[in-house]
């Protein structure tokens, strides 16, 4: 009697799971479609740009135990080379000469519109030469991709919809997406193992009719993805939604609240006794150095002279392949006083507390990146099955709704599904 009660109450229970996920799957399928779709397009924007026009190489230079070119020495020297544009970026690499990067007037950054990349000397700042521009045809083929991946983030984060509207919607069905993943995994999940079963639940049968190939492909890619379709949905909702990254950081962090910081301004009321820029811009990369002497990038961005408030930025960077290692430094460009960068990117990752550490990889995660190379493929895989389980799920509803109506007449066959 126990036994009938138990199995009654887990029927119930299968029936309401599978009902939710049926209307959840509907309500949300087609926004969902739209966010995976646009992911798969976005994963690998970065691949694609360096494909259409590749960086050139940088020439190699010894590495020695010497200090490095102080950016005022490096930026002097650099400047006869270039007879236009404004430099905006220095680039130690090491191994590689200094990029010094002139940009084509005081406004503010364009993508693509470089004037000109000298190359200095890393220890002398002597200038070695300069890097071929892009033509005119690279740069448009450049900013046509580009304008064509936002289009792709647009769609991703807002459905193209203004943000006050179209990010809440996305973010809101993305929460839908990971309660259909636990209500699909526990639909899928069998009430007894055997060999039919294991076979059903792992396996795609491509002799069987089109019916029942449209059901295992919503099952098992939908069971195989499971996990990374998770943490892409976990950590997507960071972007968009305040409480659950306050509650995720709290969970993560011991109970400590997300903490909030102005953004790094200088102050412009100090402009009129300003301390000598070459100064502050030598005495700030010095303090980095010090404070990262196993990184093997530095990139010192200058203030941008359109603006009185803009801040001289350093960031040391571990390797260019992940985003979360980074270490962000915000100078005052009249005092040469820090400013507190915001959020977990102030310390080396190493220093971060567990929390922080989770907080700051959650980008890294989110495109795959965080695994290299292999983790984006896995995440466009991932993203390609998230967009095929809304069209193969309402198949399969369809057929159980309205092909009971073709059977009567003698049209079709029944085929048993168990919806992931």
């Amino acid at each position: 009697m126990k036994a009938l009660q138990k199995k009654k109450r887990q029927t119930a229970f299968k029936r309401l799971n599978n009902w939710l996920h049926l209307l959840l799957g509907l309500v949300s399928g087609a926004i969902m479609f739209v966010v995976c779709l646009m992911a798969c397009v976005w994963v690998f924007n970065e691949e694609v740009m360096r494909l259409l026009v590749p960086d050139p190489p940088l020439p190699h230079v010894a590495v020695k135990e010497e200090p490095l070119a102080l950016p005022s020495v490096v930026m002097q020297q650099a400047d006869p080379a270039c007879k236009t544009g404004t430099i905006r970026e220095l680039r130690y690499r090491k191994g590689k000469p200094v990029s010094v990067i002139f940009y084509s007037g005081p406004e503010s950054y364009e993508p693509y519109r470089e004037e000109a990349i000298v190359l200095a000397d890393p220890y002398t700042g002597a200038c070695m030469g300069t890097l071929p521009v892009r033509t005119e045809a690279e740069t448009a083929r450049l900013e046509k991709a580009d304008h064509f991946f936002h289009w792709a983030l647009d769609g991703h984060r807002t459905l193209w919809l203004p943000w006050q509207i179209g990010s809440p919607v996305v973010n809101y069905s993305t929460l839908v997406f990971v309660v259909l993943l636990v209500t699909g995994l526990i639909w899928w999940y069998p009430g007894k193992w055997n060999r039919t079963t294991f076979d059903k639940s792992f396996r795609i049968k491509w002799s069987a009719g089109w019916k029942r190939i449209n059901v295992d492909l919503h099952n098992v890619p939908g069971f195989y993805a499971l996990l990374v379709l998770l943490v892409l949905s976990l950590t997507g909702m960071v972007y968009g939604l305040e409480w659950y990254s306050n509650l995720l950081y709290r969970a993560t962090n011991w109970g400590v609240p997300l903490k909030r910081y102005p953004p790094q301004q200088s102050d412009s009321v100090k402009a009129g006794q300003a301390v000598p820029f070459g100064r502050i811009i030598d005495e700030s990369f010095i303090k980095v150095v010090n404070e990262n002497r196993d990184v093997d990038n530095i990139f010192v961005y200058l203030p941008d002279t359109a603006r009185a408030n803009s801040a001289l930025r350093i960031t040391a960077v571990p390797t260019e392949k992940n985003y979360y290692r980074n270490v962000f430094y915000g100078f005052d460009r009249y005092t040469g006083g820090s400013l507190p960068q915001g959020d977990f990117y102030g310390e080396p990752f190493a220093q971060s507390t567990t929390g922080e550490k989770i907080r700051r990889m959650n980008y890294d995660m989110h495109v795959g990146s965080v695994l290299g190379l292999p983790g984006k493929i896995l995440a466009f895989f991932a993203s390609l099955i998230g967009a095929s389980l809304p069209v193969t799920g309402f198949i399969i509803w369809y057929n159980r709704k309205w092909g009971k109506k073709g059977r009567k007449k003698g049209i079709g066959r029944t085929v048993p599904v168990r919806n992931f």
